[in-house]
C-alpha cells in the first residue's frame, strides 16, 4: 500500500476506472546524490540525512504499528472475489460480507507478502445481519497450515478514544499498476469520524485502500500496548474511484459481543516489541516504548512528544521540541520530517527528484519509478 491506492468498489467498476491509478512517470528520474562517504548525517542540498534506512518505494512491512511478523501473516487473500480477511483466532477470521465468501471457498496466507500462496478451505461463514461484516470458520487450525500465523485479536476497547489518531490497514488489494492483486501492503490513515458501526479514516496523497482490499483489517495499539483489529474495510460510502480519500471500515468494538459468541472470548497477547525499542514512539497522544521485552503504553493527558530528560517519547506537560512529530516522522507533501534526540530534521524529496513515503523505517525520500 505504499504506492498502492486501494478503496473498496465492486471488480467491474474499477475496471472502467482502471487508467486513472496506472500513471507512472514516462521520463527518467535523475538519482539523488549519494551520502558522505564518510557515514555523516548533516545533510546535502535536499536537507538531513535519516540514520535508518529507506525501503524503496515500498510498505511490504507495517508502516506504523509494531506487528510481529507472524500478526502479517494473519492478513488473509480471498482470490475468488478479490478480497482480503484477517485472522482474529485461530480457527476463525473476518471479512467483509460484500465479499460473498461461503463454505468450499477459500482464504490464502503465506509469508512473502507476494505470494499468499498457502490456501485453506473454508468450513463456514457466519454474516452480520446489518453490518458489511462476516465471519468464517476454516478447516482445522491456521497454524496447522502455516506455523508462523499469529491471530490479531479484536479490539473490545471503545474505538472513540483514537478519534485523530493514526491507525493501520492493510490488505491485498490493487496496486498502482491497476492489474495486480494478491500483495500484502500496509498504509497508515488518519481516524477522522465515527457514525454507527463504521469508523472513517482517510490515508491523504495519492494512498489509500482500494478494489480487493475489502475485508482487511484496521489496526491499533490498545491500552496494553497491544495490536487489535479495530475494524474491516467495507465498500465505503463516497463516490472515490480513483482509490484516495476516506474510507469506511465496519468497527469491531461495537459488535465485540457478536464476534465472541462464536469465536470464544478475546484472549490477551504478549507478543515482543517488533523493532520498537526503549526510546519509543508517539501514536496520537498515546506513548509507547519497549521494556522487558514487550510493549508498555501511556495515554497522555496533554501530549507525546520527545522528553529531554528521559532522552525518550514520553507524555509531556511541556512544550515538544519537535512540534509532536516522533522518530518514525511524517510525510508534509513532498518533505520528510522526524525528530532525533529532541532535533526537528527535515529533507525536500522533491529537491532530489524523489518523493516521501512512509515505510516501517519511517519518513523517507525515495525514487519512484
Amino acid at each position: 500500500m505504499a504506492a498502492k491506492r486501494f478503496r473498496s468498489r465492486s471488480l467491474g467498476r474499477f475496471l472502467l476506472f482502471a487508467f486513472l491509478l496506472s500513471g507512472c512517470p514516462a521520463n527518467p528520474i535523475t538519482p539523488p546524490p549519494p551520502p558522505p562517504e564518510d557515514g555523516g548525517t548533516n545533510g546535502d542540498r535536499c536537507g538531513d540525512f535519516r540514520a535508518t534506512s529507506a525501503i524503496h518505494n515500498g510498505t511490504a512491512d507495517p508502516t506504523l504499528l509494531p506487528l510481529e511478523a507472524g500478526q502479517a501473516f494473519a492478513i488473509g487473500y480471498l482470490p475468488m472475489g478479490p478480497c482480503s480477511a484477517i485472522f482474529v483466532h485461530e480457527e476463525w477470521a473476518l471479512t467483509a460480507r460484500h465479499c460473498r465468501l461461503a463454505a468450499g471457498g477459500e482464504v490464502c496466507v503465506g509469508e512473502p507478502p507476494a505470494r499468499p500462496d498457502i490456501c485453506i478451505p473454508v468450513e463456514e461463514v457466519i454474516d452480520h445481519p446489518t453490518l458489511d461484516l462476516s465471519i468464517f470458520r476454516i478447516e482445522g487450525r491456521v497454524t496447522d497450515h502455516l506455523d508462523t500465523v499469529v491471530p490479531i485479536p479484536i479490539l473490545t476497547q471503545d474505538l472513540g478514544l483514537f478519534a485523530g489518531q493514526l491507525a493501520e490497514a492493510a490488505g491485498y488489494g490493487l496496486q498502482e499498476d491497476g492489474r495486480r492483486f494478491g500483495e500484502r501492503e500496509f498504509v497508515p490513515e488518519m481516524i477522522v469520524d465515527f457514525e454507527g458501526g463504521w469508523v472513517t479514516v482517510i490515508a491523504g496523497g495519492d494512498r489509500g485502500v482500494c478494489n480487493g482490499d475489502s475485508g482487511g483489517p484496521l489496526m491499533v495499539i490498545d491500552e496494553n500496548g497491544e495490536v487489535r483489529v479495530a475494524g474491516v474495510l467495507d465498500q465505503g460510502a463516497e463516490d472515490n474511484d480513483d482509490c484516495r480519500g476516506r474510507d469506511h471500515y465496519t468497527r469491531t468494538d461495537r459488535i465485540a459481543g457478536w464476534i465472541q459468541d462464536y469465536i470464544g472470548p478475546v484472549q490477551s497477547v504478549t507478543g515482543g516489541c517488533a523493532g520498537v525499542d526503549e526510546i519509543g514512539r508517539c501514536f496520537g497522544s498515546q506513548a509507547y516504548w519497549c521494556e522487558e521485552g514487550r510493549i508498555r503504553t501511556a495515554r497522555c493527558p496533554v501530549r507525546c512528544g520527545w522528553n529531554g530528560s528521559r532522552n525518550a517519547f514520553r507524555c509531556l506537560e511541556s512544550d515538544d521540541p519537535c512540534e509532536g512529530i516522533d522518530g518514525f516522522g511524517i510525510c508534509d507533501g513532498e518533505t520528510a520530517r522526524w525528530c532525533e534526540a529532541g532535533e526537528l530534521k527535515a529533507r525536500a524529496c522533491g529537491s532530489c527528484a524523489q518523493s516521501c513515503v512512509r515505510n516501517h523505517a519511517g519518513a523517507n525520500c525515495v525514487v519512484i519509478p
